[in-house]
């Protein structure tokens, strides 16, 4: 796909239907909402800098700093996008996660290297002990850091990430109806 013009793309016409979607498009329809950019490694740097040249052309760059958070998979990623944005927010790398995640798991949350302003990663469960909880998101936020309930599985899982007052939830779809989380806030 990565080898296709805008042309080519703009006529495939998917299994079910449907177009190819593009960033211009999701920038026009959803500039108001808030944006996770999952950096896939195999094309990185060349996403980057796509993005980058695409948002100094159209004067958005604070809208793209505003609005997005990044998750590069390679450092040296991270290190362009944040050589190319300044302001771009990028969250912990999967290690990370993981230590701060077992070190507030299991009461040492100082060990953690939670960093303040930084978004964590915490799955629903680690061990079969389940993470999504009010104590465990209170540990990451008296740390002033936010936390982001990752893949919850089931509409339960996303209902404990509600209730334990997680910052944001990101889900591989849809897994609780929008108008159940209306009727509950």
């Amino acid at each position: 796909v990565s080898e296709l013009s805008r042309i080519q793309l703009e006529n495939l016409v998917f299994s079910d239907g449907g177009r190819p979607f593009f960033f211009d498009e999701l920038v026009r329809g959803f500039a108001d909402l808030n944006w996770i950019f999952d950096i896939k490694p195999e094309k990185g740097g060349k996403t980057i800098r796509a993005m980058v040249d695409w948002c100094r052309n159209h004067g958005a760059e604070n809208w793209l700093t505003g609005h997005g958070k990044f998750l590069a998979w390679r450092k040296g990623h991270e290190r362009l996008l944040k050589k190319l944005l300044p302001g771009a927010v990028c969250y912990p790398k999967e290690m990370a996660c993981w230590r701060a995640d077992l070190a507030v798991l299991v009461g040492l949350p100082i060990l953690g290297g939670i960093e303040p302003n930084r978004t964590y990663a915490i799955p629903p469960r680690v061990a079969g002990i389940g993470l999504f909880r009010k104590s465990v998101v209170d540990c990451f936020h008296r740390r002033q850091a936010l936390t982001v309930a990752f893949l919850p599985e089931t509409e339960q899982d996303t209902r404990a990430a509600i209730e334990a007052g997680f910052d944001e939830i990101l889900t591989n779809g849809k897994i609780i109806d929008a108008d159940v989380i209306e009727k509950d806030s």
